[in-house]
């Protein structure tokens, strides 16, 4: 191998980790639900820009109309290390009314998949752990969804895929979630996605996310919060998004989300969402 075969080997691999890291930084999505898996070391960068507004928050005071726009980027890596397990993370940065656009969290999460309906079994289903990290000054913003500095979850999908002639037409499935964060009160999220393809390139959904604290607490004082560790807050979202595939070079999906239930928490919120997946590999 001479140098010349060496320089652009050196090039290849320096672009495609300047490409990555760049992906990463525009991007922003939610860590992974559905229980089907990429195959093994088909890495997506993963992620969307989010616009959402409120108008108030209920149980709220002081004042009892706070109301905020937010703008919000997170960057993912999606890592799948083999057929049942995959491996991802997550850094989230966002600009609310109360404070200037920064860094609000980082997680990591790992899933392993015990049944595949793509491959024999009837049903897929997975079982995944994360940890989410927030620094203590978000916390003081009720615009920031989290119990505390370190907030785990205990994570399972459970999902059906309907196929015609080797390509999937339908898939739905249900997600769930008990958290605890390193002080307060537990949590429970419950989710539910159907999603259907048309025309192999497009692809439309509508989905339902919820999120429940088991906390003692219901009045949430706005200029004097820190966080939703010991919040009985509750809230429902629907939403619909719109995917245009691209093949390799990944997906495009817009989204919107409205929130029809909330008890002390965030009310009258809607959120626009652009999504960008990039797959690849080395």
């Amino acid at each position: 191998m001479d140098y010349r075969e060496l320089g652009e080997m050196a090039y290849t691999t320096k672009s495609k980790i300047v490409a990555l890291f760049l992906g990463m930084a525009v991007q922003v999505c939610a860590l992974e639900e559905q229980p089907w898996f990429h195959p093994p070391f088909n890495f997506h960068g993963k992620g969307a820009v989010d616009g959402s507004f409120f108008t108030n928050v209920n149980n709220g005071y002081n004042p009892i109309d706070y109301h905020s726009t937010n703008i919000q980027v997170i960057a993912g890596l999606l890592a799948p290390v083999s057929p049942r397990w995959d491996a991802e993370i997550e850094i989230e940065l966002e600009s609310t009314s109360k404070y200037n656009f920064g860094f609000e969290s980082a997680a990591f999460q790992i899933r392993r998949l015990f049944l595949n309906d793509i491959v024999e079994d009837f049903v897929s289903f997975d079982i995944g752990v994360n940890v989410r990290a927030v620094p203590a000054q978000r916390l003081h913003d009720v615009a920031v969804p989290y119990h505390d500095l370190w907030n785990f979850e205990l994570t399972s999908a459970l999902g059906k895929e309907f196929t015609q002639e080797n390509e999937w037409l339908w898939r739905t499935f249900v997600s769930a979630a008990l958290g605890q964060a390193n002080r307060g009160y537990p949590w429970v999220k419950a989710n539910f996605d159907i999603r259907a393809k048309a025309f192999k390139d497009y692809m439309f959904t509508a989905f339902l996310r919820s999120y429940f604290g088991l906390g003692n607490r219901t009045l949430i004082n706005v200029r004097d919060f820190d966080g939703y560790a010991f919040y009985r807050h509750q809230s429902i979202d629907v939403g619909a998004t719109f995917t245009i595939f691209f093949n390799a070079r990944g997906s495009l999906t817009l989204s919107y989300l409205h929130r029809f239930l909330a008890r002390s928490f965030p009310e009258d919120y809607n959120s626009f969402r652009l999504t960008y997946d990039l797959p690849f590999s080395f």
